[in-house]
């Protein structure tokens, strides 16, 4: 029970990094990326604002334009923009652990489970799980009442949720990238494209039913060698109505006052393992699952054009750096009195959000290998974020791992 208390715990690791605000409170570091002899002060720079119904045409058309400090990747190209974006607020559900059997069957045979001995263990907040850990048989399950649901399967059970093979290639599904390269997995050959299709589909037939309201889409396909074969690490989007939630941000700040850490932004994906053709060997999403609960919707926002410009404006140290991607994200902020010490993601927990522009920025791995370092990471990158409503500035220029090793 202690080794699985164990990973519970490494899955809600999380690194901490900065947050920053425009106009009223500029990150200090700033400095960094921001020439002092430009004669343009960020915070009094006017945002454009368009209709939402614009929103298609308008980012279109600030991609055929020319910028000072940033090119734009040649591959992104706005094809459609959600219907309708909203302010957001979404709570972590509650009771989820009462059809645990029914939500483990999506990984184990009826058989598989029932030579388990599943246990139901509450933390000192009072929230429910049913797990096991079996180290004979290789295998680990968690269903928890606040939808956290994780798993193993023998041939992951020692590589748990940490990897620390070689990356040998990169896909990103979402970027109409090639993925017919093919692999040699466990048990068979296995294309790229093809276990995108296949965990693309499994979401769609099988995890909606436990959590409909939502859309899943495989955005990332990291290949490592393990042994004498590969396996594909997968990391998915999860979309509400057209838009992803942040899959990025996971960030702590402490309240000096009381000297306590708390959570101020969570990402929100879902990350697989898959080492045999067609079977998901691990699985765990995350911190749980949000449940929407209010929605207001936005008329009005700030165009990509100008929220480009503002990058100009504010970094403008920057040379010849490339946008490697472009969208609009719910940021996802949970709510809760961490003085009592209540757990970020408790059954119940409201969690604000925000849409905003989301500008990606891949690092080549030179930038962050010590030398003669062996590239065991996931996907690196660095962000920025910009409100869509207010401009406010949010971003992570250190290195942001992605993945699990």
């Amino acid at each position: 029970m202690k080794k699985m208390i164990l990973i519970f715990t490494l899955i809600l690791t999380f690194a901490v990094n900065g947050c920053a605000a425009v106009p009223d409170e500029v990150k200090k570091d700033i400095k960094n990326y921001h020439d002092e002899n430009n004669n343009i002060d960020p915070k009094n720079f006017k945002f454009t604002y368009i209709n939402t119904s614009d929103l298609k045409d308008s980012s279109q058309n600030a991609l055929e334009k020319n910028y000072k400090q940033f090119n734009i990747s040649q591959n992104i190209e706005f094809t459609s923009f959600p219907e309708e974006i909203n302010q957001m607020e979404f709570k972590y559900t509650d009771n989820f652990e009462e059809n645990y059997i029914d939500i483990l069957k999506m990984f184990f045979t009826q058989q598989e489970l029932n030579s388990q001995e599943i246990n139901l263990s509450t933390s000192k907040s009072g929230s429910k799980s049913y797990s096991f850990f079996n180290e004979n048989n290789r295998v680990y399950g968690c269903v928890s009442d606040n939808g956290f649901v994780s798993m193993l399967k023998p041939d992951a059970f020692d590589i748990s949720f940490s990897y620390n093979e070689p990356n040998i290639k990169i896909y990103h599904a979402d970027r109409n990238e090639d993925l017919s390269d093919t692999y040699q997995l466990k048990n068979g050959s296995c294309s790229v494209k093809d276990a995108v299709d296949y965990i693309n589909n499994w979401f769609e037939i099988n995890y909606k039913k436990i959590a409909p309201d939502y859309d899943y889409r495989v955005k990332t396909v990291i290949v490592r060698k393990h042994e004498n074969y590969y396996l594909f690490e997968i990391h998915t989007e999860i979309i509400y109505r057209g838009i992803p939630l942040d899959n990025l941000s996971m960030e702590a700040e402490t309240d000096e006052e009381n000297l306590l850490m708390h959570m101020i932004y969570t990402s929100n994906n879902i990350t697989i393992q898959m080492l045999n053709v067609n079977q998901i060997d691990s699985f765990t999403n995350g911190t749980g699952i949000l449940q929407p609960v209010k929605a207001e919707k936005i008329e009005e926002c700030i165009s990509l054009e100008s929220a480009l410009k503002f990058c100009e404006t504010t970094f403008t140290d920057f040379r010849n750096i490339t946008i490697s991607d472009i969208g609009i994200k719910y940021t996802t902020s949970p709510d809760y009195d961490y003085i009592n010490d209540q757990e970020p993601y408790a059954p119940g927990i409201s969690v604000a959000s925000r849409p905003v522009w989301e500008f990606i920025i891949d690092v080549n791995p030179s930038e962050f290998l010590r030398e003669e370092e062996i590239n065991t990471y996931g996907e690196v990158r660095k962000y920025i974020y910009i409100d869509i409503l207010t401009g406010e500035l949010h971003y992570n220029l250190d290195v942001v791992l992605q993945g699990m090793g």
